[in-house]
């Protein structure tokens, strides 16, 4: 009877450190995790930044926009009315 006692016991021992050591990684999966999915919204802050900034010189070139080196304005009366 005491061999199984002690035997209870030892299993018992055994099942605790399984469970403290699976909390444990999974306590340190979770923090790489966190760690990564921070990563990927700054890496996908940053392409879509680089993105849009290539996209707008891509649009830029097939438009045949070209640089001005002076800007002239309209002038529009006061008195002007827009009529429907």
């Amino acid at each position: 009877m005491f061999s199984v006692a002690i035997a209870l016991v030892a299993v018992c021992v055994f099942q605790i450190n399984a469970r403290t050591r699976e909390v444990y990684l999974l306590d340190q999966y979770q923090k790489q995790l966190d760690t990564l999915t921070q990563e990927n919204k700054i890496l996908e802050i940053s392409f879509s930044k680089t993105n849009s900034l290539n996209s707008i010189g891509d649009l830029a070139q097939n438009q045949l926009f070209e640089k001005t080196n002076k800007i002239e304005y309209i002038r529009i009366l006061e008195t002007t009315a827009l009529a429907k």
